[in-house]
């Protein structure tokens, strides 16, 4: 699988490389950054798109004196955000790729790693990877980058399923995983804005309800009653009730 790091740490460079040129950086220019890693002819196709973008960008931007005028109220429309963009679409894209497996596949791994078995670890946090990406896209009315939401949740994730207890029940690890996950982006969020933005906790519950709703549907053959829900997802009755009728409000 493709270094993230790494891969946007080659991504910035080019970046950099590319806006400092006279002319435009070629293909194979651009490709010969990205030697040795796991990455596809498409791919590179996407990321050299993106730095002829940026050049583009760059040799349309208004002459100095234009600059200096517009600098307290434009901002630069090249910034992190860019990179992640890409980075992003490229991690979602891989995951799309992975080998996907169906519920009674999925419980038979938890089974195995809780009888012992840590070869599975592997399987479980690919099979989870999507999921976490699910959840980090419930979170976009926040100012934060996806790809900083994805690696909270990813840590969140293995710290979770690493330190799960051998007497945990292999249907409730679901839940315990998704809680985690929501932890974890709900900290990250707390660490690095200073706004209190409740909708992000809301949001992640509400995730999680709609992720045990689903699950136990298809575990138990019919709807979920509110208080199945609350005793899953660990939950008041009260917070199941108040946030979906809100959800339904909108």
């Amino acid at each position: 699988m493709l270094d993230r790091k790494q891969f946007e740490e080659a991504l910035g460079e080019v970046k950099e490389i590319a806006l400092g040129m006279e002319g435009p950086m070629t293909f194979e220019e651009c490709k010969k950054y990205f030697d040795g890693m796991d990455i596809s002819e498409d791919q590179l196709n996407m990321v050299y798109q993106f730095v002829a973008n940026i050049k583009n960008q760059e040799e349309k931007a208004p002459d100095a004196d234009e600059a200096a005028d517009q600098e307290e109220t434009k901002s630069n429309p090249i910034d992190q955000s860019d990179l992640s963009s890409v980075s992003f679409r490229m991690y979602v894209e891989e995951l799309a790729s992975m080998k996907k497996i169906d519920d009674a596949e999925e419980l038979a791994l938890y089974e195995k790693y809780l009888s012992g078995d840590d070869g599975v670890v592997d399987d479980i946090v690919n099979t989870w990877l999507p999921k976490v990406v699910k959840l980090a896209e419930g979170y976009k009315s926040v100012e934060l980058l996806i790809s900083d939401l994805i690696q909270e949740g990813n840590m969140g994730l293995w710290t979770c399923l690493t330190g799960l207890p051998d007497d945990t029940a292999p249907a409730d690890v679901p839940s315990i995983l998704t809680s985690a996950v929501i932890k974890a982006m709900e900290d990250y969020q707390a660490e690095t804005t200073s706004a209190d933005d409740g909708e992000f906790s809301i949001v992640g519950k509400a995730n999680l309800i709609m992720d045990a709703k689903e699950y136990l549907a298809k575990e138990n053959g019919q709807v979920p009653t509110d208080q199945e829900l609350a005793d899953y997802t660990n939950m008041t009755l009260e917070e199941i009730q108040g946030i979906m009728n809100l959800y339904k409000e909108k």
